[in-house]
């Protein structure tokens, strides 16, 4: 046992080193943010703000998230990856000791479990803070726990399965799909174990018929457990018709045959044309399943109705790039033939069943390492959005196979892995000390691996500590290679986000909120940004993505109102959207229920863009009288106040103007003037000020019909060191051409360019 375990923490350690190795630095897809965020509120205690579906992985990924605000210029989420990384190539050890355990040879065993680590969905989804390897760990082990209990292990080890089972649950909630089947198989463990220790029990009879299950014949009980799955599932349909809308979403519908065919063998959805190294445990399956027919009752019994019940998913996230993600839990459970299907292929092959074995090897590793080194929105955007094609389209349209299309954009100046730092004009330069130290360790530990399982007796002490020492060598290596790419290119300071947070970091107060706008085009910038500027210096965080507010929630706007709730400021971080961009919907909305307080560009790609959400005092509202050339009238101005001081009313330095104003075009006006909100000295100095197009932007005088009435909202914080005295709030329009100002005519008499609104006066702060 103790060279069976050296074996798999060898096994651990290569894979954990190989993953390393082809790591991209960034995420890519919003799922990581949604338990980034979790795990930010798990640390702040926060639990009523953490997700419920995948709670435990937020909570699991607190400590690594923490590092972040321990190890200097380390990203949060490079440090949240390294759990990711880490339990995928735990999987693949808990895997090999899971075969062997079943017979397997150590030579198979360990060939089958590396075939699972490189040339399955594995590979490419120990990068991502998704919570599906998590889920395929703890489903594992809990198949594990049962059978090393069957074969006289203590009981604690089955008690840790369920455990293990019930936590694999809570991550990935669809896994109660294998409820009945675990539980069956776990029955019949206690029972074989039960009539083993008491011979005279009446449960001896009920122990030799479980022995003499082996005798079935293989196709028989191949046709038992399909009709049983069937059934099952027959029974849950029927249990969501009755329960009505109660049910989950996938089980109203239920299942879909076509699907369910799909989303093995399609080009678009399958899995085996996206690890083809499956069809190895396909030839062993007969054979496994005459040695363990409880066993394999269980697991691959629980795979289909899980695959049946969400077969009626209207759309399986992943498959663009990677496969589809959601049935990754269920992989290392159809990889147990697999040492069977070896030995299958050379016994009634030979050489060349030894050839197709490693053909299916190599092809699937082949396929996992493009869709790790080329990033998927690139597929994304080149074949399938230009084609216009989705869910059936993409299923069964050979052409779309996602691997086959992404060789096409395999070059230098697109290739993810990051150690890859400069992509320009066709060749790439290459950063060593994030390559240099994952390469060492994956050779190593490669080389080890073979030297462990080639060795004898006399040496398994010494496996089991080298073996060991490589696991734990790859957490400080794994760090140091974070903080390598920790400086992606994609987020340097001239870029923006560095100067934004640290902007944030500088001017943030209680009750802020740093709100992130993203798109489909670009789902990693500002978020990643953020994360990795600001560390633990930021406010609470809320990414809203706009294809899914548009696509999936018919009143986002009143859904998200509460997210705003007991935040007195909002932040929001914007990538590539210039000002009045339409598409910036989050930006408009805010626009609605805030005051902006104004943008500004803290590099060439990134805006900064700062709310007051809550209104305060009213000090005075009112109609004007007041025309702009005679073609822009303003017909009303709203001016709040918000104190610092709860009780203050007097306005004070470091307080907040909060201006609404109601413009109405007389006639068409082509100029595109600019709206400037000034707060004016004694001596008419400026003082502050907030320069944009009217409606925040988004509303351009062009844009104005004759007699169309626009609501313009604005907030101006006084400075801190402002003198006490007597102040104006004034506003004006100008050609931003040529810095014309309009002339003002306020009561029907003509006066300045400037329309003042408002006199205060600025009086000391209260001491408290």
């Amino acid at each position: 046992m103790t060279l069976l375990l050296a074996t798999a923490m060898a096994i651990t350690a290569f894979l954990a080193f190989v993953y390393l190795l082809t790591n991209s630095g960034i995420p890519h897809n919003p799922d990581e943010w949604f338990f980034l965020k979790g795990t930010q509120a798990a640390l702040d205690g926060d639990l009523g703000s953490v997700q419920r579906h995948g709670w435990l992985y937020s909570v699991l990924l607190s400590p690594f998230y923490a590092l972040s605000a321990l190890i200097p210029r380390l990203g949060s989420f490079q440090s949240s990856v390294l759990l990711t990384m880490l339990v995928t190539a735990l999987t693949a050890g808990l895997l090999y000791l899971l075969l062997t355990d079943l017979g397997a040879s150590p030579a198979l065993g360990a060939v089958s479990s590396l075939a699972y680590g490189l040339g399955t969905l594995a590979w490419p989804y120990s990068h991502y803070l998704f919570r599906e390897p998590l889920a395929a760990f703890l489903l594992l082990f809990s198949f594990f726990a049962s059978a090393r209990f069957y074969r006289g292990g203590h009981p604690a080890i089955l008690i840790l399965g369920l455990v293990s089972f019930f936590a694999s649950i809570a991550v990935k909630g669809t896994l109660l799909a294998f409820l009945p089947f675990w539980a069956g198989l776990t029955l019949v463990v206690l029972l074989s174990r039960y009539g083993h220790s008491h011979p005279s029990s009446r449960l001896t009879n009920v122990n030799r018929w479980l022995r003499q299950i082996d005798q079935v014949p293989a196709g028989w009980l191949w046709f038992i457990l399909f009709v049983v799955v069937w059934m099952l599932m027959a029974a849950v349909v029927v249990a969501a018709a009755v329960v009505g809308e109660s049910a989950p979403d996938v089980l109203q519908r239920g299942p879909n045959l076509v699907n369910f065919i799909a989303l093995w063998v399609s080009p678009g959805w399958g899995l085996l044309p996206f690890a083809p190294v499956l069809l190895i445990a396909f030839f062993g399956a007969p054979s496994f399943m005459r040695r363990h027919p409880v066993l394999t009752f269980a697991a691959i019994g629980g795979s289909l109705l899980y695959v049946l019940a969400a077969s009626g998913s209207r759309f399986w996230w992943g498959y663009w790039g990677y496969g589809p993600r959601q049935l990754l839990p269920l992989i290392p459970l159809l990889c147990l033939p697999m040492p069977d299907g070896l030995r299958w292929l050379h016994k009634r092959l030979g050489a060349a069943g030894k050839a197709i074995a490693v053909a299916l090897i190599a092809l699937s590793i082949a396929i996992q390492a493009v869709g790790v080194v080329v990033p998927f929105s690139e597929y994304a955007r080149e074949v399938l959005l230009p084609a216009n094609i989705a869910g059936p389209d993409v299923a069964w349209n050979l052409r779309m196979w996602p691997p086959l299309a992404m060789l096409r954009f395999a070059r230098p100046e697109i290739l993810d892995p990051a150690w890859i730092v400069d992509r320009t004009g066709g060749s790439v330069r290459i950063d060593w000390r994030a390559l240099l130290p994952a390469l060492a360790g994956s050779v190593l530990s490669l080389l080890w691996l073979i030297s462990v399982v080639r060795s004898k007796r006399q040496r398994r002490a010494g496996a089991l500590l080298v073996s060991g020492m490589l696991v734990l060598a790859w957490f400080p290596v794994a760090v140091l290679a974070a903080q390598a790419s920790y400086l992606d290119e994609r987020y340097q300071p001239d870029m923006g986000f560095a100067s934004a947070a640290e902007r944030v970091r500088q001017e943030g107060q209680p009750g802020d909120l740093l709100i992130t706008d993203l798109w489909t085009d670009n789902l990693s910038g500002p978020v990643v940004g953020m994360l990795n500027y600001c560390r633990a210096g930021c406010p609470p965080r809320l990414d809203l993505t706009r294809e899914t507010l548009t696509d999936r929630e018919t009143d986002w706007q009143n859904e998200h109102l509460s997210d705003l709730d007991g935040y007195s400021r909002a932040w929001l971080v914007l990538e590539r959207v210039p000002e009045g961009d339409p598409n910036s919907i989050v930006e408009q909305w805010l626009g609605t229920v805030g005051f902006p307080e104004g943008c500004e560009w803290t590099g060439p790609q990134v805006r900064l863009c700062r709310f007051n959400l809550q209104p305060g005092d009213l000090l005075e509202t009112g109609v004007q009288d007041i025309v702009f050339e005679g073609q822009v009238t303003l017909d009303q101005a709203v001016i709040r106040h918000v104190s610092q001081q709860p009780a203050a009313y007097a306005v004070a330095p470091g307080d907040t103007m909060q201006v609404e104003l109601v413009w109405r075009a007389q006639e068409t006006i082509p100029e595109d003037l600019v709206v400037s909100l000034q707060v004016l000295g004694p001596a008419d100095e400026l003082i502050a000020g907030i320069d944009r197009r009217p409606g925040g932007g988004f509303r351009p005088l062009p844009t104005w019909e004759p007699g169309e009435r626009v609501l313009d909202r604005f907030s101006i914080t006084l400075p801190e060191d402002l003198p006490f005295g007597t102040f104006k709030l004034a506003v004006l329009l100008y050609d931003p051409e040529n810095g014309r100002r309009l002339p003002v005519l306020m009561n029907g008499e003509a006066g300045s360019d400037v329309a003042v609104l408002r006199h205060f006066e600025v009086l000391p702060r209260e001491t408290p």
